[in-house]
């Protein structure tokens, strides 16, 4: 005999795995199968590629931290970034921009100047021409912001959040378009993390001998205001 409510179980159970079927697969294929969309496949005709790190020409809340996140950018995309490339990109660090195949620079904020929406916390401007069919790139300019506006506030970024940025626009320079994944460093948006400014940071380090000494001398001061007035008494 067949049970109703067995018949009927079996019959929501089917319908659950037939409408999984159809809902997930394809995003089951998009999350395994999906490309890494390209502007080109082999962008630079030549090994090392040539980058000039400015760090003189830097704006206001500016960090040696930023410097240090494009380089470990750098690094990324010789190493376990290349997996995702068709080529092993090979960097050198150049003393001039006129030398370099790709310039990282810093302003204080992109959005300021209107020629890109609210939000965009980095580009890279890609100069490229076509060859043989091939798209080659010529030079590409990254520029990276190193604070946003909160209120009346400014906040610098954070090192982490200064890595991720320049890794993104370097993967461009690279030849990488943008990923719908989430979380992928090629996904245009990404989530603000809050971390203490490194500009803060290295002014209280600067200041901290100060401003222990201040409170040595003025716990000094009060110390002894403490100990005469004992004798007094």
């Amino acid at each position: 005999y067949i049970h109703r409510g067995g018949a009927l179980r079996r019959l929501v159970m089917l319908f659950v795995v037939l409408f999984g079927l159809v809902v997930l697969l394809p995003s089951a294929h998009a999350l395994f199968n999906d490309e890494q969309p390209k502007i080109a496949d082999e962008p630079w005709d030549h090994l090392p590629i040539k980058v000039y790190i400015d760090d003189v020409n830097t704006p206001p809340m500016w960090s040696s931290v930023y410097e240090q996140a494009a380089t470990a950018a750098l690094k990324y995309w010789e190493k376990d970034g290349a997996k995702r490339l068709s080529y092993k990109p090979i960097f050198q660090r150049v003393s001039t921009p006129e030398q370099a195949d790709i310039t990282i620079r810093w302003v204080k904020s992109i959005g300021e100047e209107g020629e890109f929406p609210k939000g965009v916390a980095g580009y890279a401007r890609i100069h490229k021409r076509t060859i043989d069919g091939k798209v080659r790139f010529e030079h590409v300019d990254i520029v990276l912001e190193v604070a946003e506006k909160r209120g009346l506030l400014w906040w610098a970024y954070g090192k982490k959040m200064a890595y991720l940025v320049c890794a993104h626009e370097l993967g461009h320079a690279l030849g990488l378009d943008h990923t719908k994944r989430q979380g992928d460093v090629m996904n245009p948006t990404f989530v603000m993390r809050h971390e203490p400014s490194p500009y803060l940071l290295g002014y209280l380090t600067t200041a901290a001998p100060i401003m222990v000494l201040v409170i040595a001398i003025l716990g000094g001061y009060s110390f002894g205001k403490y100990l005469k007035a004992r004798e007094r008494r």
